[in-house]
């Protein structure tokens, strides 16, 4: 049995059945119907039908190793500075909404710990060349 493509020309058959009331015989009457799909209000079943559907499932902000520095106060930078063998500022790109830290730009001489979930292959290396860390957060 072969199936058409497109079922919209075919009409549907209603089978009534007639009864006469001073004779008591029936009959049936057969009228052909439209399909419900072409009424002006039927709404039901078209379209895009993605249940549980994962929206902004790609949604990951982005920042530079040059505008890393930007997310600390000129402060925090110029304290942990004084100190090179004290502890590393830590930079939470994650807190600032960056969730990636790409490798564009050059970071000062200075030891860092950058938290983030992701970093580029280019990123890592920078950080370590200058002696930080790169922390992955969930």
């Amino acid at each position: 049995m072969v199936a058409l493509a497109n079922t919209e020309s075919i009409l549907e058959v209603v089978v009534m059945l007639v009864v006469c009331i001073t004779t008591e015989s029936t009959s049936t009457n057969t009228t052909k119907l439209p399909p419900i799909s072409s009424h002006p209000g039927y709404f039901g079943k078209v379209g895009m039908r993605h249940y549980h559907l994962k929206r902004n499932t790609t949604h990951c902000p982005t920042i530079n190793l040059d505008k890393l520095w930007t997310l600390v106060s000129e402060q925090t930078r110029l304290n942990y500075g004084k100190k090179p063998d004290g502890p590393a500022p830590i930079i939470d790109a994650v807190r600032a909404g960056y969730y990636k830290v790409l490798g564009k730009g050059k970071l000062p001489k200075q030891p860092v710990i950058v938290k983030a979930k992701f970093f580029s292959r280019r990123a890592e290396e920078k950080i370590k060349e200058v002696g930080g860390a790169c922390v992955l957060m969930a």
